[in-house]
């Protein structure tokens, strides 16, 4: 039988000849050693059964979902623009977030620095993304924003409406109860409206985002006092439960020596001052002192104002808890930043600030965090004029202004992850659950809490609602209104680290970014500086996205099957293992460029 050539390598032929350099077709059948042959397809050989390994099609957890606040499902939407589909897209993150337009402008962005990118070139512009499909037009659209479930019956009562206290009545407008919310200032978004300056969040994109809420039937009452001082009780036996997201309010003290004068304010008063569209004078030096976003967003404003503006930190400003990407952006606009310096006095003249004595600082004993405190250096005083002084040293909660009730204050303050509380029917969230205080993780409180809520008024057990969390990390609102039918929920579903990807797929593409309005020197206005996308940048961006632990059908796993194995699904267009066939050998899994297959025994295996 003679032995076609094209079958085995130079070598191998040589070694089946037993050294002998007669062509293949010339070796008679003595020449050859003893083996079996087989001309016939492996396609119709058993063959399945030899292994001990079959592939089996996963959908793992991209770290980007994971690492959201609120609970987004990022790779989802982006795959869903980048496939041309964007309404989908848009609708997939507006069914997690009340506020897509929102975060695309104020978010941390967590999810980018979780993203397996990182390791391969730069992560993915999440942010810029979220931006461009939350600013669509089809966003408002009723259906988008329709309840989900038939009214309940059921009244429930918000207090604060800022984005903990938006997003939990959002969610319950959807799961079909009646909310009505209670806010202080005259007008709704707490945080977002009176703490976020308008160049980085604008008027009327907070204004388009309530209007949805509204749209949905969450009644607001603004301007008033009900329910933030001793009528939480009262609104407990008037509604069937009560939702506390009043948030931080109530700034730290400094404790200057010099007395006090006019030119002192604290960064929340001078920001919300700034929002209502108060007249505000800073003066022609400014000082502001502290490191976080509150001290970057102060700083800022006053240098749109159009004073000198100095930094001062007890730190380093690598130790700054402020984005860096704010930190950046503050310096290119003429903002300094004084390191390791406290305030130690005020000089007060006529009744006005008139300059800040400070003392430098050294790295003292390490706190509970591990860091080294900041110890001041006697005799390193030095004094700055100011005309401002601008307190941002950090604000926190104070159940004190809600109610006097001692043990109603305590109940508040002891709020769990999904917002319950000792008290029936009460639960708390915001900056009342103990977490990070951003706007992320404000919307991800509120969204918990309402799903909370929903369960405890429709008698469900809420011991059950971690299953609802994605990966262990943030909370699912469409997972909990399929009862937990995602497959993103189950035990099985496990995060895609970089390491179990195939990056030699992927070209390097450079990160696109937000264009700026010109940057550079002292800022004149209020106006938006970040400037949105077009499509086809969106899109563009969008296709740099590994899609971690998703089958996508490029068809990779097919083309290198030895055994013709692997066959496309012709129900779903996806593709299936023909386990008669498979052989086990794992090719189709290192050749995956997302780790959307995995490597399972086939029986069990035994100690």
């Amino acid at each position: 039988m003679p032995i076609h050539p094209d079958i085995f390598s130079d070598a191998a032929l040589r070694h089946v000849r037993g050294g002998s350099e007669k062509p293949p077709e010339q070796l008679s059948a003595r020449e050859l050693p003893p083996m079996a042959v087989s001309w016939a397809s492996t396609a119709h050989l058993p063959t399945g059964v030899w292994k001990e390994k079959r592939p089996v099609y996963q959908r793992g957890l991209s770290p980007c979902l994971t690492h959201c606040p609120v609970g987004n499902d990022v790779e989802g939407y982006i795959r869903l623009l980048r496939d041309g589909d964007e309404e989908s897209a848009a609708r997939l993150l507006a069914a997690e977030n009340p506020f897509p337009a929102t975060c695309g402008r104020v978010c941390y962005h967590p999810c980018e620095a979780g993203c397996n990118r990182v390791q391969f070139d730069k992560s993915v512009s999440i942010r810029a993304i979220e931006r461009y499909l939350g600013d669509l037009p089809l966003l408002d659209n009723a259906d988008v924003w329709r309840p989900a479930r038939e009214k309940s019956g059921k009244r429930v009562a918000v207090v604060g409406g800022g984005p903990a206290g938006m997003s939990c009545a959002w969610a319950l407008a959807l799961l079909g109860h009646t909310v009505e919310l209670f806010e202080r200032n005259r007008r709704p978004g707490g945080l977002l409206r009176y703490g976020i300056p308008s160049y980085r969040l604008p008027n009327d994109v907070l204004d388009r985002e309530i209007g949805r809420l509204r749209a949905l039937g969450v009644r607001f009452f603004t301007g008033e006092r009900k329910g933030t001082i001793d009528e939480i009780g009262e609104l407990l036996r008037i509604y069937d439960a009560v939702f506390v997201a009043s948030g931080a309010s109530t700034s730290r003290s400094l404790n200057l020596d010099g007395g006090s004068g006019a030119g002192q304010v604290n960064a929340l008063e001078f920001l919300r001052a700034l929002a209502a569209g108060d007249q505000v004078e800073v003066g022609e030096r400014c000082l502001v002192i502290g490191g976080g976003n509150s001290a970057i967003d102060a700083a800022r404003s006053a240098r749109r104002l159009g004073a000198d503006v100095m930094i001062l930190y007890r730190r380093t400003r690598a130790d700054m808890p402020a984005y860096a990407d704010e930190i950046e952006e503050a310096i290119a606009e003429g903002v300094q930043i004084v390191e390791q310096a406290v305030p130690h006095a005020l000089t007060v003249e006529n009744g006005r600030v008139s300059a800040l004595t400070c003392l430098r600082t050294k790295p003292g004993e390490r706190d509970a965090s591990g860091r080294a405190r900041p110890a001041p250096i006697p005799g390193s005083d030095f004094t700055l004029p100011a005309a401002t002084v601008i307190n941002a040293i950090g604000e926190q909660t104070d159940p004190g202004a809600l109610t006097a009730d001692r043990e109603l204050r305590d109940v508040l303050a002891d709020a769990g992850a999904w917002g319950e509380s000792a008290r029936a029917r009460l639960f708390a969230g915001g900056d009342f659950a103990g977490a990070e205080r951003t706007v992320a993780h404000a919307i991800g409180s509120g969204k918990r809490a309402a799903m909370a809520i929903d369960s405890t008024l429709r008698g469900a057990d809420s011991r059950a609602l971690d299953r609802f969390r994605v990966g262990g990390g943030p909370a699912s609102l469409t997972g909990y209104l399929s009862g937990g039918e995602l497959d993103l929920l189950t035990d099985a579903v496990r995060v895609i680290e970089y390491d179990e990807l195939n990056p030699d797929y992927f070209p390097h593409v450079e990160r696109d970014e937000l264009d700026r309005l010109a940057r550079g020197g002292k800022p004149s206005g209020f106006d938006e500086i970040e400037l949105g996308w077009s499509r086809a940048r969106a899109s563009h961006e969008a296709g740099r996205c590994f899609s971690c632990g998703k089958c996508t059908r490029c068809g990779l796993c097919q083309i290198f099957c030895p055994e013709g194995a692997i066959r496309r699904d012709p129900e779903t267009g996806g593709y299936l293992v023909m386990d008669s066939i498979c052989k086990g050998c794992g090719i189709c899994v290192e050749e995956c460029p997302r780790c959307a297959i995995i490597m399972e025994f086939v029986h069990e295996r035994r100690e």
